[in-house]
């Protein structure tokens, strides 16, 4: 009797730290594929190589393929999706001119994605606080700012 119940506590426990690591990488990944889908119904293309003949016009978010091809082949692409990882992103002239409103939820929206390579901003998008935060929050991530050259640092100085 103490046996099967050993085992049926054992069997949640193991349940309960399975769903735990699912849900801590799923939930980024669903985070991310919303922020990637709010920008799409702003216009903003989404690709999967970075077209640099886009790049700084329109604006636009890369998607890496990640994961085994063979694999993506048998269950297609939603389903490799937590594997994919966002490169690049450039939101060009597209917020040239937006309200700080506006800018505020693209802070909101770029600060959602799990890993950025690259980040092209027009120049004043970001307060100097906001690119502290994307700073540490991807520190291998190349700024750049449109069209005049890289971001404040986060000691504000310009480079």
């Amino acid at each position: 009797m103490k046996s099967k119940r050993l085992t049926w506590l054992l069997a949640g426990t193991c349940a309960l730290l399975l769903a735990g690591l699912l849900a801590s990488w799923l939930v980024p990944y669903s985070r991310e594929r919303g922020v990637i889908a709010e920008f799409e119904r702003m216009g903003m293309p989404v690709f999967d190589h970075w077209p640099p003949f886009v790049s700084s016009y329109i604006g636009g978010i890369c998607v890496e393929k990640r994961g085994p091809e063979w694999l993506r082949r048998i269950v297609g692409d939603d389903w490799m999706g937590p594997f994919d990882r966002v490169t690049h992103v450039d939101v060009g002239l597209f917020f040239s001119f937006a309200t700080r409103s506006e800018a505020e939820d693209v802070f909101r929206c770029l600060r959602s994605f799990r890993n950025i390579d690259r980040l092209t901003i027009g120049e004043g998008l970001l307060t100097e606080e906001e690119v502290a935060i994307l700073r540490s929050r991807f520190p291998g991530m190349e700024f750049v700012q449109y069209p005049w050259g890289p971001i404040p640092d986060a000691a504000g100085a310009h480079g």
